[in-house]
């Protein structure tokens, strides 16, 4: 028991209590390690490796091998933790091995999933890479108060997006759901950014009080968005904040940010967005923009830096209720951002080119 090392252990290290610590590893983990964070939620592990899902995954060592076995044993509250894979790629590989799986979370409020990470970037998380080609989302939330933590998302292969966020008439609702240091890549709905990418809403709408926190977003035919003009029920205080935008030569992506049916308290506050001069995507011009808001979105874009030109005094990108750069209406306030100016300023007020 994990009682009995604490005992052996006494005022410091020994041979005995290092033998102890070894054989009672998981008692450890489960109950004096991870667990200490929130007493009241039980913990679950997966190992694609080497889980079986005929285990209970309340130990590293009887982890289950799927991501959805573990959400299927899972009660509200729970909190899953998923091991990389990466450490099985080959010499030479540039795409970490993943999970090649579809995830639904329902009627789990309150359900964490977790990747035993290094860093935001592809190949430092566990990935869910489907592989096959399908329409069917990577995610799909149902359930109010879901966490997503440090898990890569690549939609290579797949056309339903990565995470969607789905409200009905009352049975469910993912509201509240908070994704946290994910990276995310080639993650497309059908043809534009209107129709979803790495995160979006569904067409219901709803779904308040979304936070998504220090999330990397690459070669996404939309970062962030909604999927209809016209929802059932408004969409409410979001978050965006401390996300990275980017792309090669913008030829997948339409809008970093996109909702076209208004947001009632929309933050988007510290965020990059890369692409230089994001160049218009053929298949829809009207919507290539690092930021596309519709009429009926409120809130504030603070403290962002776009790889655009922004000073008056040369060809620049535009910001504003027919902006190039960031289409919004005038219930959006935009202030502190940064783009590049054609001449630096003694003071350095404005940095740029001289």
């Amino acid at each position: 028991m994990a009682q009995k090392f604490l005992q052996v252990l006494g005022g410091g290290l020994s041979a005995e209590s290092l033998s102890a610590a070894e054989s009672n590893f998981d008692d450890l983990y489960a109950y004096y390690g991870v667990a200490a964070g929130n007493p009241f939620a039980t913990n679950r592990f997966v190992d694609g490796d080497n889980g079986a899902d005929s285990n209970d995954g309340k130990t590293p060592t009887r982890a289950f091998k799927t991501i959805q076995a573990a959400i299927n044993a899972s009660a509200q509250g729970d909190r899953i933790f998923i091991k990389s894979l990466e450490a099985d790629t080959a010499s030479g590989d540039t795409d970490p091995d993943s999970y090649a799986e579809c995830l639904t979370i329902t009627a789990k409020d309150g359900l964490q999933l977790i990747g035993c990470s290094r860093g935001v970037t592809h190949g430092g998380q566990p990935q869910l890479k489907v592989g096959a080609v399908t329409t069917n989302p990577i995610i799909t939330v149902n359930s109010f108060g879901v966490g997503i933590h440090n898990l890569s998302i690549n939609g290579a292969g797949a056309t339903g997006g990565g995470i969607k966020l789905v409200s009905n008439a009352g049975t469910y609702d993912a509201g509240s759901c908070v994704i946290s240091s994910c990276f995310f890549k080639n993650c497309k709905n059908t043809g534009a950014a209107a129709t979803g990418g790495a995160i979006y809403w569904g067409s219901y709408g709803g779904c308040w009080a979304v936070h998504i926190q220090n999330c990397e977003f690459y070669d996404c035919r939309c970062g962030i968005g909604d999927t209809t003009p016209s929802p059932d029920t408004q969409i409410k205080n979001v978050k965006i904040l401390n996300c990275r935008f980017n792309s090669t030569v913008n030829t997948n992506v339409d809008a970093d940010i996109y909702f076209a049916s208004g947001v009632l308290g929309l933050i988007v506050d510290n965020c990059t967005f890369a692409t230089v001069d994001v160049p218009a995507y053929a298949t829809s011009p009207s919507a290539a923009r690092y930021i596309k808001l519709a009429d009926g979105n409120y809130g504030t874009i603070s403290r962002c830096t776009f790889a655009c030109i922004s000073d008056v005094t040369a060809e620049q990108k535009t910001f504003g209720t027919a902006g190039d750069a960031i289409f919004a209406p005038v219930t959006v306030r935009m202030a502190g951002c940064w783009g590049e100016g054609a001449v630096a300023t003694s003071d350095l007020a404005l940095f740029g080119r001289t």
